[in-house]
């Protein structure tokens, strides 16, 4: 009858199915067994917790129109609700790994950076280093997970990074507690609108932490806008860039393939003018271009012959002629490309002027390719008012030389006086801008500004016909990625009609090019890998590879390494061959060491020729969902893995070298999940050989947190991961040459225990998740 039904009457069954959806939640419980646990009790807690989670999340999933909703009205083309119901996010885990990076200038060739920052120091600071945290929430209620990037910059942020990392701790601390219990769940889709909710939520985050919201430090709240934006986009099952595009108001729709244009950099220390170690600048883009057609060598960071739409050159030393020089020469050799400068508030009106009038009497032409000056003036007042007596003087300067300039410094005074409080913001510039002609553009810098108030930023500033530029603060990847996506998204903003007295909005590059000069990067491949030649940013290709991205994926900039423990290849086989599975194992943190041995009863050869099948290895680990080959950027061939553990896929790429005497195989990952191992066949006959198998990983979070660590840890890796894994991979190998000679019943058989092994292991990490009911 039910089949009939659905064959008779279609549109009515689904009209009744969509109204008592969005009527009525449906309950699900999960009875756990305390007994599975063996008296773990912090295991068995923290399930009864996800249980109190996710049973918060159905109450509070109720549609806006569920009381209204009657099915019976419904027309025949099913419309179930014109607004979506809520999409809850519950970041209940916060993870945290320290990263450090080097810092380089002239193309790699000198450590260190000079000029970065504001205001006077940043003449004399020099950077050597990048430092940081990358910091993960988890969902432990569907398994998704955030990251973002917690990086104060001295002389740009006033908290150093041992203050933020102090913070990070009292959040890990609360995420931890009971106390976390009590944070409410945060809607998805206001989130990702990034107008205001996710503001609210990380107050309310550091106000139950006992941080409190007002001093909640800058890059920790960046840090946790990221991860809870991640987290939001990973809930609605889009990308970043378009679930951001999805849910800011204003944006009408973004293409598909987004080219994001980004400009190069120039500081003030750089020995080498542009254009003489092969950069140079091209006519500026629009936003949407041809695709790249050639990518730049992603492990080689600084490589010179990149093309730049824009290249911004920091000015604002005491000579100001030879600020002009700098200037002058990087566009002279840059052929017909765009310039803009940055003065920091280095200059009195005086110098400014100076500046402007010097490099007119340089090349008349040039001010014509000067896109504008970032805050070229310095601070004219402090507190109240002091946006509006910069703005004063800036549109002194702009009628006397006619160059637009770009607010900055003036935004993070504006911001930091008003306490984060947009509404107060959006009043005071709406009054300082009021009369003002000569302001181009925003710079906006979400490490310190954060993402949500920039946005709300760019969407002021494009309904004033005023661009938005964003920049990054010497981000890794992770950062520049987050900024890159808002800054495609800011793009695609429709421009209302702008007033007579108003300018139309221009698209400027954004400025992301500062890659170059970090030596590594947090995310593999890096940023980097996905800009073009000509200076372009590849949106879809980053946001492909950054969906559900989680820490156990990042660069071993972000994953402390104790140092390997692998055996040298002559080490690996010693003694007398074992006739019974053996192995040994050991735990430092999440870095496990795996030593085991397996008779096989087949020849070396085969042994050896099956197990370096390498896109063969996931008959025998259920749990890889795939192994390709792909070839490397510098023409070696490398391996690409992907893991699937509970739904969640994790990803490395590794290189690896076949050995002849003995057999076997030495890899070691490049990229992503760090492990690197070898195994070996030794031959005890023509028609049998021992595995030997010496491998060292660090394990991925899903793992650890499933079973807390401890011996339960060591003995599922070693007893069922490694151990199942290995007999699998002798039962494949007998069942394939059983149905080569023809014994199907054998074959078959075998391929049976396989399965059966692969259910095991499932079964294993779903009782430890907390998914199996007990009725």
């Amino acid at each position: 009858s039910g089949h009939a039904l659905l064959t008779e009457a279609p549109i009515e069954v689904a009209n009744i199915i969509g109204g008592f959806l969005l009527t009525t939640p449906v309950p699900r419980k999960v009875v756990f067994d305390p007994s599975y646990y063996n008296g773990d009790k912090e295991m068995f807690d923290d399930l009864e917790r996800t249980q109190a989670l996710r049973t918060q999340s159905e109450q509070e999933f109720v549609s806006p129109e569920s009381d209204s909703l009657d099915s019976s009205s419904c027309s025949e083309d099913l419309i179930l609700s014109e607004s979506k119901p809520s999409i809850l996010v519950i970041p209940s885990v916060l993870d945290m790994e320290s990263f450090s990076i080097d810092m380089v200038s002239n193309h790699g060739k000198t450590k260190g950076v000079f000029g970065i920052g504001w205001g006077t120091t940043s003449r004399k600071r020099e950077n050597e280093e990048r430092r940081g945290f990358i910091i993960q929430l988890s969902s432990s209620v569907d398994n998704h997970v955030g990251v973002g990037e917690v990086a104060p910059l001295p002389g740009l942020h006033t908290e150093t990074t041992v203050e933020a990392g102090d913070q990070l701790q009292i959040l890990r601390d609360f995420f931890n507690s009971e106390n976390a219990y009590d944070l409410p769940a945060l809607d998805a889709n206001k989130a990702l609108a990034l107008d205001g909710a996710i503001t609210s939520y990380v107050d309310e985050i550091a106000n139950e932490s006992n941080i409190g919201a007002e001093y909640l430090l800058n890059s920790v709240r960046t840090g946790l806008e990221m991860a809870l934006i991640a987290l939001s986009s990973q809930v609605c099952q889009l990308p970043l860039h378009q679930a951001i595009s999805a849910n800011i108001p204003g944006i009408i729709s973004s293409p598909n393939a987004v080219f994001l244009p980004i400009n190069g950099l120039i500081t003030a220390d750089t020995s080498s003018v542009v254009g003489v170690d092969g950069i140079s600048l091209k006519k500026k883009v629009s936003p949407v271009d041809q695709p790249p057609s050639l990518r730049r060598p992603y492990n080689l960071p600084g490589v010179q012959h990149m093309s730049y739409p824009s290249l911004k050159v920091k000015v604002g030393s005491k000579e100001v002629k030879k600020d002009a020089e700098r200037l002058f020469q990087s566009f002279s050799e840059s052929g017909s490309g765009m310039v803009r400068a940055d003065a920091n508030r280095m200059w009195n009106e005086k110098s400014a002027i100076s500046f402007v009038s010097a490099l007119d009497q340089l090349e008349h032409n040039i001010l014509d390719h000067l896109e504008f000056i970032e805050e070229p003036l310095e601070k004219q007042k402090d507190g109240d008012g002091a946006l509006a007596a910069q703005v004063k003087a800036l549109e002194k300067l702009y009628c006397f030389c006619r160059i637009p300039y770009a607010l900055d410094e003036s935004l993070a005074d504006l911001v930091a006086y008003h306490q984060r409080e947009f509404s107060a913001i959006a009043s005071a510039l709406r009054e300082a801008l009021r009369n003002a002609n000569g302001c181009t553009a925003f710079v906006l810098k979400p490490a310190l500004l954060g993402f949500e108030l920039s946005v709300q930023l760019a969407r002021f500033a494009t309904a004033e016909g005023i661009g938005a530029v964003f920049s990054s603060s010497f981000d890794s990847g992770i950062g520049l990625s987050y900024t890159a996506f808002i800054a495609a998204a800011s793009d695609s903003l429709t421009t209302p009609t702008i007033s007579k007295s108003k300018q139309e909005r221009k698209l400027y590059s954004h400025g992301l090019g500062t890659f170059q000069m970090l030596s590594e990067d947090t995310l593999s491949p890096p940023f980097s890998a996905y800009v073009s030649m000509e200076g372009k940013l590849d949106i879809s290709s980053l946001e492909r590879e950054l969906y559900g991205l989680s820490i156990d994926e990042l660069r071993d900039s972000s994953s402390p390494w104790a140092g390997a423990t692998i055996s040298s290849p002559d080490e690996v086989i010693q003694g007398i061959a074992p006739s019974t599975f053996t192995s040994s194992s050991s735990v430092r943190g999440r870095q496990v060491n795996l030593k085991a041995s397996l008779p096989l009863p087949f020849s070396d050869k085969k042994a050896c020729d099956r197990f370096t099948d390498l896109p063969q290895q996931s008959r025998w680990s259920p749990w890889l969902r795939s192994v390709e080959y792909v070839a490397a950027e510098d023409g070696r061939t490398e391996t690409e893995w992907t893991l699937d553990i509970l739904g969640k896929p994790f990803r490395w790429r590794a290189v690896s070298t076949i050995s002849s005497n003995p057999r076997g195989i030495i890899w070691e990952s490049v990229s992503g999940l760090r492990n690197e191992g070898v195994a070996q066949f030794q031959k005890t006959s023509d028609d049998s050989c021992v595995l030997h198998v010496d491998v060292s990983f660090m394990t991925p979070r899903a793992i650890t947190y499933l079973f807390r660590g401890g011996s339960k840890f060591e003995s599922f890796l070693r007893e069922k991961l490694l151990k199942w894994s290995l007999e699998m991979f002798r039962d494949v190998v007998k069942a394939d040459l059983a149905l080569e000679r023809g014994d199907v019943e054998l074959g078959d058989a075998l391929f049976g225990a396989v399965e059966g092994r692969a259910s095991a292991i499932e079964v294993t990490l779903s009782f430890a998740n907390g998914t199996i009911a007990k009725n």
